[in-house]
Formats: structure tokens, sequence, C-alpha cells
């Protein structure tokens, strides 16, 4: 990464890569677009990227017809472009292909990790469905609120803000190791903090000293120096790393900054543990399907590849009218210049033979294309949103609420059966307590007693005591008191004739 240090010395915008310098062709919703629609997103490793952002974002129908449509030009795939020395600086891409990523609106993209790779000479249609998430905010598994980013790009010295999400923290996290060990910054995702002043900060990759505009001269002559001394251009991260050593030999003043960039360049991503970084509580994914062919046709023995060649003659004529006399001159528009493409003879078809006037011509066309054309499609399958919700299974009122069920329950059945037990003592107690007064009165009064028949003042016996001791010792039953008082009165009465016979006698 040592060659994106020289990027300070140029207008990035002009000499890497640039929409106009790609998008050969564009329609959003069966509506045209064009470069204008792409704004630049830097890279660290890829240099200048590029995120489509379309005037209006509702679409009225799903299918492939629908959604964006582009046709893109590589020039990394070109081997024309390869002849410029500044090829590795201006690519900024992938071999023989593009790598593209799909991800929320306002959200910081991350190609490398998240990229889907596109090569040459296929259609590459990618099918969307939106997938909405919101989760719980929960002391187990906390998420954090939507947040905005404020993020300072020093290649272009701008502001921009995005919304948070969880790989943003842990890239934040790494570029806070990195300033750590190495006391600087790292390009592209530099999250600004209070006082934060891009004048008194140094990046990682800056040898010549972007923030001291005065040493911008001297350390491009000490470059050329070194350039000059290579056998050829540079063409890889070694040539860079050797100009760079070279002018640290020239330079003793340079020995501090080529430290921190290589102190940089030592620290792993995977040695950083991000203990502090949540997802967001609310936040889009798109789940995609991928389907690839070979685009366009090998053959024009097939009718559809020879239309398909002439409507791409056509579309390269007219970006050649739009764009070739545009200093600096596009990578496209020079490339084609380079193959010295003749669209003109490839635009033509008969329709009584169904052939193309000049096969050859097509043929070139279809072999550029072949090799630096990437026809892209990215639509919506549908345009039902999935929405997951994470909820709490069990919430604090549940818990609450079953607990004091449970507690109620428990309390409530102690309670009863206390009483219960409680009630049934007195039972017993009340029935053992006349059981004791019962017995004990009985025991007072010995039923087993014969009272004295008590002779009167007349010598004859008092049957007074008799019955009463019988009314008081005998069964209170209504019969037995009468069968009592019947057989006392007749005891009485024979007790009375026997008196009298007894007193005849007596007489």
């Amino acid at each position: 990464m040592i060659y994106t240090t020289w990027e300070h010395l140029l207008n990035i915008t002009n000499v890497n890569i640039r929409p106009m310098d790609m998008v050969l062709y564009c329609t959003f919703d069966g509506e045209p677009c064009s470069h204008h629609n792409f704004r630049v997103f830097y890279h660290r490793l890829y240099t200048n990227c590029f995120t489509f952002k379309p005037p209006a974002r509702h679409l009225r129908s799903s299918g492939m017809d629908r959604g964006l449509f582009l046709l893109l030009y590589v020039p990394s795939a070109d081997p024309s472009f390869k002849l410029d020395s500044l090829a590795r600086l201006a690519s900024g891409l992938e071999n023989n292909g593009i790598r593209f990523q799909i991800h929320q609106r306002d959200t910081i993209p991350h190609p490398l990790e998240y990229g889907i790779m596109a090569p040459t000479g296929t259609l590459t249609a990618v099918g969307l469905e939106q997938v909405k998430t919101s989760l719980a905010n929960t002391p187990t598994h906390p998420c954090v609120p939507d947040v905005q980013l404020e993020l300072f790009d020093n290649q272009f010295n701008f502001t921009r803000s995005y919304e948070r999400q969880l790989f943003d923290c842990i890239k934040a996290e790494y570029h806070q190791e990195v300033y750590k060990l190495c006391t600087c910054l790292l390009e592209s995702h530099v999250i600004l903090k209070p006082g934060f002043n891009s004048t008194t900060e140094s990046f990682c990759h800056d040898l010549i000293g972007v923030t001291t505009p005065g040493r911008v001269a001297a350390v491009k002559r000490l470059y050329r120096k070194a350039l000059d001394s290579l056998e050829g251009p540079p063409q890889g991260l070694g040539d860079y790393i050797k100009i760079g050593l070279l002018m640290r030999q020239m330079d003793p003043s340079l020995d501090v900054p080529l430290t921190r960039m290589m102190c940089a360049d030592n620290v792993s991503e995977n040695a950083v543990k991000p203990e502090s970084c949540y997802d967001s509580c609310n936040y889009n994914k798109y789940s995609y399907s991928l389907s690839q062919c070979p685009w366009p046709e090998d053959s024009f023995k097939v009718r559809n590849a020879q239309i398909q060649m002439i409507k791409i003659a056509q579309m390269l004529d007219e970006y050649e009218r739009q764009h070739g006399d545009e200093m600096p001159v596009s990578a496209l528009a020079r490339s084609m210049q380079h193959h010295k493409l003749n669209t003109n003879s490839c635009q033509t078809y008969d329709t009584q033979d169904m052939t193309v006037p000049e096969p050859k011509e097509c043929h070139r066309v279809q072999l550029f294309v072949r090799r630096s054309i990437v026809q892209l499609r990215v639509y919506p399958e549908t345009l039902t949103v999935r929405h997951i919700i994470e909820e709490r299974s069990y919430e604090l009122v549940n818990l609450c609420s079953d607990m004091g069920g449970v507690l109620g329950l428990w309390i409530g059945f102690s309670i009863v059966t206390l009483f219960e037990f409680a009630e049934l003592l007195m039972v017993c107690a009340s029935y053992y307590w006349y059981e004791l007064i019962g017995s004990f009165t009985r025991s007072k009064r010995n039923p087993m007693r014969i009272p004295k028949l008590l002779a009167g003042s007349s010598g004859r016996p008092d049957l007074r005591d008799v019955e009463l001791f019988m009314n008081a010792s005998m069964c209170t039953s209504p019969s037995v008191l009468s069968a009592q008082s019947k057989s006392t009165a007749m005891l009485g009465r024979s007790g009375s004739r026997q008196d009298g016979q007894l007193l005849q006698t007596a007489n």
C-alpha cells in the first residue's frame, strides 16, 4: 500500500478512476442515468470506489427489467491500459472484473469484506430482498440506537455523515489500535472525535507530509530521482517500496514517516478484539441470489448475438462522441482509440438475410466487450420487505407476575393449612376437655353408692331420697322417666298399704 502515498501528489479525481471512465450505459427502473449519479468514496485498498445514488428510490415493480442496469468498462482488464505507468495506481480494481457491494443507504461500504466479484465477459444478475431487523435492547444482549458518524476523508479533505454499523465500530477499534502503537491515523475511515484537527494529525501513509505543503515540491523531486533509478515504470508494490527506501536514503527526514507507515502495515486486524461493539438496534440488510452467464454470445450465427453487437456498437459510438474530446481523456475513450474500433461498420443489420455486413469489425467489438466490459443487473426479486423483530420472551412484568402467583399459591396454601390444623386442634382439645370434665364429675358423684333409707319421725322410711337419687342417677330419657315415675308411684301405694297393714297389726 505504499503506492497510495503518492496520491497526495496527484489530483485523485482526475488521475484515478472516475465514474465517467467506467459507466458505458446506465438505466434505473427503466429511466436513463449517467455517471453523474455516482458519488466517489475513497477506499484504502481499492482507492476510488463509487456509490450509486439515484434521484428517485421508489421502484414501481419487481423483476430483472427493473432496478439498476449497468454496462461497465474495467480498465484493469484491458491490456492497453496496463501500458500506462500509473496502471497500478489508477485501476484499484480486481483483475478481470469489478467488485461491488450492496449495502444500506447512507452507510459506509466495505467492499473488501462484503463485496461480490463480477468478472468481465459475463452477465451478472443479482436479485435482492430487503430484510429489516429490529433488535431488543437487553442487558445481556445490548444494541446501539441509531447513531450518525462523522468521517473525515483526508484524500479529498471533506467530512461526510454515515449511519453507524457494527463493522464501523470494529474498524474504528482497529484504527485506534494503530494510532496507539504507531501514533498515526489510517486513511479513509477517520472517525471524528472532539478536538480532531486534520492539520496537526499525522497519517500513516503520508510520506511527503501533506499537512506541510512546503515540502511537497522537495519530496516530489526526490520521488522523480528515485523513479529514474528504476529500470522501468513501477509495476507493483515492490517497486514502490524500492522508491520509498531510495528516498529515505536521500532524505533522512523521511525516516520517521516511513517508520510509521511500516508500523501501521504490521498491525493485524485479527489481533484487535473489540469488546464494546454492538449491533445497531435497527438496520437493513439485503439477501440476494446471484446468477452469472457468459456474455455476449460467442457465435454470430445466433440472431440475438448480432443484434446485441449492433446495440453495443451504438452505445460505444455514442460514448465516444460525448467523452472523446474531454480532457483528461476518459479511460474507455482512450482504450477505444488504442484498439481502433470501427463501431460505425457494426451498426447496420440486413433484415432480409439477417446478417451483419461487416462481421469482422463486429468480431473486434465482440472481443473488446468480452475482455473489458461487465454487464451488471441489480433488481428487486419482490417488493415485499421482511421485518424481523426481536422481543423479550420473558419480561420483568412476567417474572413478577409469575413470582406473585407462585408466592400467593404457597402463602395461601400455608395459611389455609395452618387454620385447618388450628381448627382441628381446637376441636380435639374441646372434645378431650369435655371428656375430662365429665369423667371428673362422674368420679365425684360415684354412681355405685346406695343411699340409706332414713326413717322419719313416725318410724317409716323416707322414700324421697330414693326418688331424688334415682332421678339424679338414672338416664334422663322420657320413657325411662315415665317408667320410673310409675314404679315409684306403685311403690308408694304399696308402701301405704303395707303401712296400713302394719299399723293394723300393731294395733
